[in-house]
């Protein structure tokens, strides 16, 4: 009897490691599968159909406050000292912006054609700036998190207002606002999310000392925060899609542009990053877009339907992302068993 019970509990110890190491390896892929499963249930579960539209309206309040708590965990380990530009960085403002400005000069010398709403949606997957969590995977990766925040500073202040002047020129069909009026609504949707946990952060390092070493400490748990984000943006995106009116040939032309942007901005970010010695921080700057921003740009400026590119980009960033964590940990096995020898 005794033997029989402690095998029980052997057996249920290993179970629990198991689904502990397979939530903090592959922590991206079950947080999409979160998302997208958790969408279903509630869109089809007759049941829950009561609490879908709480549901909906604690996802929208949640989510910048778990944004902003993160990125006061990540913040911590940011040097204000070091918030500066660097070469790399004017190089990557160029590859996002200039192809972005000719595709959109393009479209407004050939006005409507079929297939207008995908070349639309490589225009958002190129131009979208920098996830605001982007620092948290880069402190993951082992990379240097006060690059990313400068230059995720600089690409918001250019998108803000490249972004609203070039789209309302090549297409106005479905602007819903002035290009003025949509300058101030991307800094005041994304500014205060970005700026206030970073001055706070820098509070805490100069007054707080003894608070701001335990917060370093804690700073890697901003990751886990970045998964439960993920989770409610996959679910809106899957939404999106759901909800969507497009033809099939149409949504799978918009997959595969975010997909080939994806894969190259990341690919070209590493370069770059290679040549100037910040690998890390330049992949994830350019590769890592906010794709909540893509889904806001697309509705607000462009036909609704371009709005899925962004939770298409958000699916693909996300498995490699997912790719470079398990490359990270696969090196970190290696290394620590040859040290061990």
């Amino acid at each position: 009897m005794i033997f029989r019970q402690r095998k029980k509990k052997t057996m249920l110890k290993r179970i629990f490691v198991t689904i502990k190491n397979i939530l903090k390896n592959w922590t991206l892929i079950v947080s999409m599968a979160v998302g997208i499963f958790g969408y279903l249930i509630l869109r089809n579960v007759q049941v829950l159909a009561p609490v879908r539209h709480n549901v909906g309206i604690i996802a929208e309040i949640a989510q910048p406050i778990l944004i902003i708590i993160m990125l006061f965990l990540a913040f911590c380990k940011t040097d204000p000292r070091q918030l500066k530009p660097h070469r790399w960085m004017f190089e990557m403002v160029a590859i996002q912006t200039i192809p972005f400005m000719l595709i959109g000069f393009i479209l407004y010398l050939l006005g409507e054609f079929n297939g207008k709403v995908v070349v639309e949606s490589l225009m958002l997957c190129l131009i979208c700036p920098t996830a605001t969590a982007a620092s948290v995977v880069v402190n993951k990766l082992d990379g240097n998190p006060n690059t990313v925040v400068s230059y995720t500073l600089v690409i918001y202040l250019i998108t803000a207002i490249l972004i609203p002047a070039t789209l309302s020129i090549c297409d106005n069909t479905y602007m819903h606002t002035t290009v003025a009026d949509a300058f101030w609504i991307i800094i005041k949707r994304i500014f205060p999310m970005l700026t206030f946990p970073m001055i706070a952060s820098w509070i805490v390092r100069l007054k707080m000392p003894k608070l701001h070493k335990k917060m370093v400490k804690y700073s890697n748990r901003a990751f886990y925060l970045w998964a439960i984000c993920l989770a409610l943006s996959i679910g809106i995106s899957v939404n999106s899609l759901y909800k969507t009116n497009e033809s099939i040939s149409n949504i799978l032309l918009i997959a595969a542009v975010s997909l080939a942007s994806c894969i190259m901005q990341f690919y070209v970010g590493r370069k770059i990053g290679n040549k100037h010695h910040d690998s890390v921080a330049a992949t994830q700057s350019l590769g890592q877009k906010n794709s909540a921003l893509i889904i806001w740009i697309g509705y607000t400026f462009l036909n609704p339907v371009t709005s899925i590119a962004g939770g298409f980009y958000a699916i693909w960033q996300n498995l490699i992302n997912t790719w470079q964590l398990y490359e990270k940990r696969k090196k970190d096995s290696k290394t620590n068993s040859n040290q061990q020898r």
